[in-house]
């Protein structure tokens, strides 16, 4: 964003890798609207590596006839590699987690870590959830919830009330059918071994048909009930749990691995 009372009439970003030894370079910048401007790097994947680190300045010119330049601080970040994979063979199905048949939703799902390493998974942090949806509805959830924490349980069977971290708080609407993925807002910290358990919750006060995604059959590894509450939410205001269910969401994970990935 670039404003100036005279008025802009350049924007271009100089930047280099690693160090200025490798060669600078400047991309101009175009107008996308208003006092935005935006623009792709001058580079492709061959020129960089995992852990190259881009360091850059946004410079802008204004328009009147001495030209003045300005120029952001030096900003950089790092090239980080991103490992996707899924855990569960499918078979079945499930109407949760995404269940907006009612207003008010609470679902908890264990994952082993034996089976999330089994899949392909390494400690890292964790980025984006999805679920394989082979249905979708189109009601946004409201005061949507997405809970994470370690465990060392294999089964369960009540609504864990403690040791959560919430990372993701907002609104979401499940997008179409395939992996659907939320971006968290908090990565969070996979340790490589523990078991996870992931709630997602949500409160809305109006409801349509649900969505239904992927699962695999599996006996006390997920846990649902829903309501049509008048007051509070799902995530508190649902503390029973409904029925056993058999079958677990299939989970797609998106993972910065621990190893030389520090965002910076």
């Amino acid at each position: 964003t670039v404003t100036d009372n005279i008025g802009i009439d350049s924007v271009w970003v100089r930047w280099y890798k690693n160090n200025t030894s490798t060669g600078v370079k400047t991309k101009k910048l175009s107008t996308s609207g208003g006092n935005l401007y935006a623009g792709l790097f001058n580079s492709d994947t061959s020129q960089v590596a995992i852990n190259d680190s881009i360091f850059y300045r946004v410079i802008a010119q204004d328009a009147g006839s001495n030209h003045k330049k300005d120029s952001t601080a030096l900003y950089k970040f790092k090239i980080i590699q991103l490992t996707n994979y899924c855990v569960g063979a499918g078979g079945s199905t499930s109407d949760w987690p995404f269940y907006t048949f009612y207003m008010d939703s609470r679902t908890q799902m264990l994952y082993l870590g034996s089976e999330i390493s089994a899949a392909g998974g390494t400690a890292g942090n964790i980025l984006k959830i999805g679920f394989d949806v082979t249905s979708a509805a189109s009601q946004v959830m409201n005061g949507f919830k997405v809970n994470i924490k370690n465990t060392t349980a294999t089964t369960i069977s009540a609504f864990d009330n403690t040791g959560f971290t919430t990372v993701f708080n907002g609104s979401y609407t499940v997008a179409g059918t395939g992996v659907q993925y939320i971006n968290l807002t908090t990565p969070y910290y996979w340790n490589g071994t523990s078991n996870i358990v992931i709630e997602i919750c949500f409160n809305n006060s109006s409801y349509t048909s649900n969505s239904t995604v992927v699962a695999t059959p599996s006996t006390g590894r997920n846990i649902h009930n829903h309501s049509d509450l008048s007051t509070g939410d799902g995530c508190t205001g649902i503390t029973s749990v409904g029925t056993t269910y058999t079958a677990l969401p299939k989970l797609c994970l998106e993972v910065t691995p621990a190893t030389g990935t520090e965002l910076i």
